[in-house]
């Protein structure tokens, strides 16, 4: 018995010694582009693993075979039995093990038993276990639990849409725009934890209006709606862009639903002074990423109009009408009021 223990221990050795002989940038079935030392211990184990629970359910076989076919021989039925428990005890121990190693370690872990993803989101990742990432928190609460990854996983590219990540080097406070760094996850993407931040915001980038300040790359704003007499702090006459993205279903289905999305710009707050040019994403715009516009450098803006547009003119009304003043009410009122029809053409 000592010397089969002694058999597999240097056996193991030279598996492991041939393993980490490998070159990183040998690329081996399973393994990620860029794996870490976790993963390449993982791998080995995962491999070493897989090879004992086949030995073990062969011993098992051939025990429950030799008992089976003992024709009623006490030692052959005594060596089948044994062997069927031998099996059932190295399979304990292979657990055990492998319990143990992730007592030490929680990234050295077999890649066979990695837990299933439950569906479409932000994840936490430590390159062996995915959870499901919190929307909001600190950095320190993440990387004390040992992951060091956010990831979004997709079920559909065609319908779920990127993760936008903000990060503040300090805690938020009401001009949380000052320290803010944004990046996008793309469907299947991640991207490491940033170990110099101090808290963090995740959220899917949804159908919408984003402000942005700094550049298409700075501080943006949450998914907006609605009109915005006021923008808000950090973008007041600090506009630089906006990500419009419309709310249209993928090619294929049912398109009746879709909703156009665009804003108009006010120098003033409540919608007054100079206005801007229209924004709009544009009927062919890509559907899930959007698009940043830029502004020229002297727009200062601090208000915007949101409204919803038929990106197909021959589906519209007959016209425009415009009045003098509000038009309605009284007969007074409506005599003194006079209006202009402007036709569809």
């Amino acid at each position: 018995m000592i010397k089969k223990i002694i058999s597999i221990s240097l056996l193991l050795l030279l598996t492991f010694s041939f393993c980490f002989a490998i070159e990183v940038e040998q690329k081996l079935p399973g393994l990620s582009k860029d794996p870490s030392l976790a993963e390449y211990m993982g791998y080995i184990i995962d491999l070493i693993f897989k090879i004992g629970v086949f030995l073990a359910v062969l011993a098992f076989v051939i025990g429950a075979i030799k008992y089976a076919t003992s024709m009623g021989s006490a030692e052959a039925m005594k060596e089948g039995k044994t062997r069927m428990i031998s099996a059932l005890l190295g399979v304990v121990l292979l657990l055990s093990s492998l319990m143990i190693l992730k007592e030490i370690n929680p990234e050295i872990e077999p890649k066979g038993l990695k837990p299933l993803e439950t569906g479409s989101g932000a994840y936490f990742s430590n390159s062996i276990n995915d959870v499901p990432a919190a929307p909001n928190g600190t950095i320190e609460n993440i990387t004390k639990s040992g992951y060091s990854k956010i990831k979004n996983i997709c079920q559909d590219e065609k319908v779920d849409r990127p993760l936008v990540l903000k990060t503040w080097s300090s805690p938020k406070t009401a001009l949380t725009w000052m320290n803010q760094t944004v990046q996008e996850i793309k469907c299947g993407g991640n991207v490491p934890i940033p170990q110099n931040q101090y808290e963090y915001e995740l959220s899917t980038k949804d159908p919408g209006i984003y402000l942005i300040s700094g550049g298409c790359d700075g501080p943006r704003s949450s998914r907006i709606l609605v009109n915005t007499p006021a923008l808000p702090e950090g973008y007041r006459n600090n506009l630089n862009g906006v990500i419009i993205i419309n709310d249209v279903a993928p090619a294929g289905t049912d398109q009746s639903t879709n909703a156009y999305y665009g804003a108009l710009f006010f120098q003033l707050n409540n919608y007054l002074g100079k206005c801007s040019t229209i924004y709009l994403a544009g009927e062919n715009t890509d559907r899930i990423n959007g698009k940043c516009s830029g502004m020229v450098a002297d727009s200062f803006f601090n208000s915007f109009y949101f409204f919803e547009y038929n990106p197909t003119p021959a589906t519209s009304g007959d016209g425009v009408v415009f009045y003098t003043e509000a038009f309605g009410g009284t007969k007074a009122k409506e005599a003194a009021a006079s209006y202009s029809y402007l036709p569809k053409y």
